[in-house]
C-alpha cells in the first residue's frame, strides 16, 4: 500500500484565492449566494436524532464535506474496487487550503486524517475510471456535496438522503438524467408524502412547494438505481444521511433563523 500524507496548507494569497473560487462555485452556481468566503458551511440541528452510518458506492469522483467537531480528526472507510487502479483522497479546509491527502491502491481502508482545529472540511476522491465505496461512521456531520453538470454515479439503490429548502422557496426545480441504468426515486415532503416519483418514464418536475414546508427538510427515497445526473437548480445542492446530518451555507443559516 503505497501512502501519502501532507500537512502542508495553501499560504499563496493568488492559489488561495482561486482553490476558495473552485470550492465555493457550487454554492454560486445553486443561485444562493455569491462566491465568498462568506459562504462557508456550518452544522444546523432540526430534530436531534442520533446520525446513522451513512455508506454510499460511486462510480465517479465525489466531494463530500464533513464537520469536525471539536478538531477531532476526520476518519472514513474506504473501499478502492477499480482494478489496478489507484487513487486520489484529498482534503481541504473551507478556505481551500491543504490539509492532507493519501493515494491508495486498489482495498479497503481506514482513513484518519489528523486536522488544526474544528471546521467543516472538503474530501474529494478522484480517479481514473473510479469504483468506489464510502463509509461515514455513526455521529458524522456530512454532505454528499452535488455539482451541477457533474455525475453523480452511484452505484446501485442509495435510499433515503436528506436536503433543505430555504424559507420563500416556491418550487424546487432540479436536474435528473440517467444514461442507460433503469432508476426510479421519490420525492418526499417534510411529513413524508411523496409529491413526485421520477423514472425511466417520468421525467422531473418543478414541485410546487406549500406555505408551511419552505424552511425545512425535504427528501429523496431511491427505490432502484440512482440517476446518473442529480442536482438542484434554486435550493442548496447537499444530501445528507439523515436531516441532522446536513451542512447548510452559514448565511443561509442566519437568514433562515435555523
Amino acid at each position: 500500500m503505497k501512502i501519502r500524507t501532507s500537512t502542508q496548507r495553501s499560504t499563496h494569497p493568488l492559489s488561495r484565492k482561486i482553490i476558495v473560487i473552485g470550492l465555493l462555485a457550487l454554492v454560486s452556481v445553486s443561485g444562493l449566494a455569491r462566491a465568498t468566503e462568506a459562504d462557508l458551511l456550518v452544522p444546523v440541528s432540526f430534530q436531534g436524532t442520533p446520525i446513522p452510518e451513512a455508506r454510499q458506492n460511486f462510480l465517479a469522483s465525489q466531494r463530500y464535506a464533513i464537520l469536525s467537531r471539536e478538531g477531532e480528526p476526520i476518519a472514513f472507510h474506504v473501499r478502492n474496487a477499480s482494478p489496478n487502479k489507484v487513487a486520489d483522497i484529498i482534503l481541504q479546509d473551507s478556505a481551500g487550503g491543504a490539509v492532507a491527502d493519501q493515494t491508495v491502491e486498489p482495498g479497503e481502508y481506514d482513513i484518519r486524517f489528523e486536522v488544526p482545529g474544528p471546521g467543516v472540511y472538503f474530501m474529494e476522491y478522484t480517479g481514473e475510471n473510479p469504483h468506489w465505496t464510502l463509509t461515514l461512521p455513526e455521529g458524522v456531520s456530512a454532505v454528499l456535496c452535488l455539482e451541477p453538470g457533474e455525475p453523480m454515479n452511484h452505484s446501485g439503490n442509495f435510499g433515503r438522503r436528506y436536503f433543505y429548502v430555504p424559507k420563500g422557496t416556491t418550487e424546487i426545480r432540479f436536474t435528473v438524467e440517467s444514461g442507460h441504468l433503469e432508476y426510479s426515486m421519490e420525492v418526499l415532503d417534510p411529513d413524508g408524502t411523496v409529491m413526485q416519483v421520477i423514472d425511466q418514464n417520468q421525467p422531473a418536475k418543478p414541485i410546487p412547494v406549500e406555505a408551511g414546508t419552505d424552511g425545512q427538510v425535504w427528501s429523496f427515497n431511491s427505490k432502484a438505481f440512482a440517476p446518473t445526473f442529480l442536482s438542484f437548480e434554486n435550493i442548496p445542492n447537499y444530501l445528507a444521511v439523515s436531516p441532522d446530518a446536513l451542512l447548510l451555507p452559514k448565511d443561509l443559516v442566519e437568514k433562515d433563523g435555523l
